[in-house]
């Protein structure tokens, strides 16, 4: 398919951002109750937040493109596409997910942050179950690398 070397640049891309978050995961990470939060951490943690949200909506394209492709590689990432469908569209638009009885409805999800593990994340509406659900950047990767590596290993 003459379009997957921009697939594979894009996962590429996605991997060297995935070390720079993962390595402000790891600096924000600490052990509950042994040291307070400093101005350094707060700027911390607004950058890897930051980071962690094009790195979603960069993941979000990728699939897109897979589905817009109709891939076959896309069924076994269906399930994720639709996670990063649900969280990409109020961090990029600030709106609910399109959904019947939920467009154009105004959303800013609420950051949540993991001391103990360094990870970022938002609470989000989910038109699906129609409540808030929290999303991880880092198990959305998880959840990315898992599906790929068994695709690969096929």
């Amino acid at each position: 398919m003459e379009q997957d070397q921009f697939i594979y640049l894009a996962i590429q891309n996605l991997m060297f951002a995935e070390r720079i978050i993962l390595d402000m995961e790891r600096q924000l990470a600490r052990d509950l109750g042994t040291r307070t939060a400093d101005l350094h951490e707060s700027v911390l943690l607004m950058e890897c937040s930051s980071h962690s949200i094009f790195w979603v909506c960069g993941l979000y394209e990728l699939t897109r493109s897979l589905r817009e492709a109709k891939s076959p590689q896309f069924s076994e990432l269906a399930a994720l596409h639709r996670k990063l469908s649900v969280v990409r569209m109020p961090l990029a638009k600030h709106e609910v997910m399109s959904a019947p009885g939920f467009r154009d409805k105004f959303h800013y999800p609420t950051s949540i942050w993991s001391p103990n593990t360094g990870r970022v994340g938002w609470y989000v509406f989910s038109p699906d179950s129609e409540q808030n659900e929290s999303y991880f950047r880092t198990e959305l990767a998880d959840e990315f690398l898992a599906v790929t590596a068994t695709e690969a290993n096929q």
